[in-house]
């Protein structure tokens, strides 16, 4: 048994594990000793079905990262899978997200904040993760090109999305003349809605472009990120993340209560991650200056955009040995 089980989750995209699989390879030896990658691909859509993973399995391998590849039936089904691997902590990481090799050691070394039971998550801080998107402009952008995205932000007309309106949010967008991120996510707290993973970058076509151009514009930053520290973004009231570490046997409680039907789901964990932590009033840390590329939501369709800068991703952040 591992000490560490990371959860791979492809989907539609399964092309993308090779950037990410390329700084997984690198991480320090030692670590790589404490890690199993779970690929756990799906028997439902012709993307994973389609997809040859033996290639990339025997290089993983060959790079001495126990690997296991898995088809599953459902998300969740992916998620019990893991937890069941028995390992002291958990990593889920979507087929979308991307962090460099120093900042994986950084990650997994750090795994043991966990063990204090006042905190639930670490994470490193995506590019357009709920709230991390404002640590990550903060520090990977300069001023100009972090207030050229936030102008993009105040455009943003909400309106009723997943079944509830969220117009009243609108006070810091259209209706504001800066982007105040404190005020906003004090408004998000006090909605009354499961589902508070709302932010301007997640709907705003404009936003999402622009960041994918500013990301490529500063790529530089991405494998020169170092000076790392942890901060507490507990004063933040939702997380909506894609990469996150969490200590196995608090994911099992939250993935029986799902089971149970004593928290809400809605066939994914991210809500009742969020409610879990709320109801026990713990701590979600983010990892200063451990940049996380991803790519885009899927709420806003630029397919191809996505698939474009991508490329590019690949195209110039991995060098050949």
């Amino acid at each position: 048994m591992k000490k560490i089980s990371i959860y791979y989750l492809p989907f539609r995209r399964c092309h993308f594990s090779e950037l990410t699989f390329y700084y997984i390879k690198k991480i320090r030896d030692d670590l790589k000793n404490l890690i199993e990658l779970n690929i756990l691909t799906d028997d439902y859509t012709p993307f994973n079905n389609n997809y040859d993973w033996k290639p990339q399995v025997q290089e993983l391998k060959a790079a001495n990262i126990d690997c296991n590849l898995v088809q599953l039936t459902t998300y969740l089904s992916k998620l019990e899978y893991g937890i069941e691997r028995g390992s002291e902590y958990s990593i889920k990481l979507d087929e979308d997200c991307f962090i460099n090799d120093s900042t994986w050691n950084y990650f997994l070394d750090n795994l043991h904040l966990l063990d204090n039971p006042e905190n639930l998550i670490l994470s490193p801080v995506l590019s357009n993760g709920i709230p991390s998107i404002e640590y990550f402009m903060e520090d990977f952008f300069g001023e100009e090109d972090r207030q050229k995205l936030e102008k993009t932000f105040l455009k943003l007309r909400f309106k009723n999305i997943w079944g509830s309106d969220y117009a009243m949010l609108n006070k810091y967008t259209k209706n504001s003349k800066s982007w105040n991120p404190e005020e906003y996510y004090d408004h998000v707290s006090k909605l009354p809605y499961y589902y508070r993973g709302i932010h301007p970058v997640r709907l705003s076509k404009e936003s999402q472009l622009l960041l994918m151009d500013l990301v490529l514009k500063n790529l530089d930053r991405f494998n020169n990120s170092g000076n790392y520290s942890v901060i507490d973004g507990s004063g933040r009231p939702y997380l909506c993340n894609t990469l996150f570490a969490i200590k196995t046997d608090r994911y099992k409680q939250v993935i029986e209560k799902i089971k149970r039907k004593e928290i809400f789901s809605d066939g994914f964990d991210e809500v009742p991650i969020n409610l879990y932590r709320q109801y026990n009033g713990l701590k979600m840390l983010f990892i200063k200056n451990g940049f996380a590329i991803h790519t885009t939501y899927n709420t806003v369709p630029i397919f191809k955009e996505e698939l474009k800068f991508y490329d590019e991703l690949k195209k110039r952040l991995i060098i050949k040995d």
